[in-house]
């Protein structure tokens, strides 16, 4: 009974080993995995803060294109209308341009007939 009692003792210590040990390999077993799940962890939050980052900064693209777009709209719209201010300076241009022909053209005409005329001899 003595040996079986120093027996059973044996294999329970024997027993306990293995287990520690079975423990341990499946420990070592697992412990690769679970720093590449972290590091993949780590990564995939890294990446959704990128992904957060580049979207808000695409958002301030997008509006700043947007205020950019008006500015230009109302920039082409300014053109459009000075352009039509200017050539409508320069048919008023034309106009006063023929008016002034014609004014010098008339006083050179009254011009000559003051000086061909008797009341300038008195005068």
């Amino acid at each position: 009974m003595k040996s079986l009692q120093l027996n059973v003792e044996s294999l329970k210590k024997k027993l306990l080993e293995a287990k520690t040990e079975y423990s341990l390999l499946k420990a070592e077993k697992h412990a690769p995995m679970e720093r590449e799940h972290a590091k993949a962890q780590e990564e995939i939050v890294s990446l959704k803060d990128l992904v957060s980052a580049l979207r808000t900064k695409m958002e301030n693209l997008q509006l700043e294109s947007l205020e950019k777009d008006k500015v230009v709209k109302t920039a082409e719209a300014n053109a459009r209308a000075l352009q039509k201010q200017s050539e409508g300076f320069l048919l008023e241009y034309d106009r006063l341009l023929e008016d002034n022909e014609n004014l010098r053209s008339q006083l050179a005409c009254i011009d000559r007939r003051i000086s061909h005329s008797p009341s300038k001899k008195y005068a």
